[in-house]
């Protein structure tokens, strides 16, 4: 063990701080080293959480894609549905007309 020459000096007193000291670096230490690693963690776990709210956000995206283009068919078929009762309504105005 190495101890420093002025704990010789003090005695079980200078033992005794220089124990204290020890420990006091210890936990600081071991505080440190532990908090290094809840950083780490956390860093990870924003990470995954990141991810996987990109692929979830690409989910919604392609999901969103299949709404828009279903309501663009169904919007496209109502508008010829119409044009087609228009052109009907037109023709059967022009038979009425030539008839009288």
């Amino acid at each position: 063990m190495n101890i420093p020459l002025w704990t010789t000096e003090l005695g079980i007193a200078g033992l005794t701080i220089t124990a204290l000291v020890s420990l006091v670096f210890y936990i600081v230490i071991s505080s440190n080293r532990r908090e290094d690693k809840r950083a780490k963690c956390f860093q990870e776990s924003i990470s995954d959480l990141h991810t996987l709210h990109k692929e979830e956000r690409g989910e919604w995206r392609d999901d969103a894609n299949n709404r828009q283009e279903k309501t663009n068919m169904a919007l496209k078929e109502l508008s010829k549905a119409i044009n087609d009762m228009i052109y009907e309504n037109k023709n059967h105005d022009n038979l009425k007309l030539n008839i009288r």
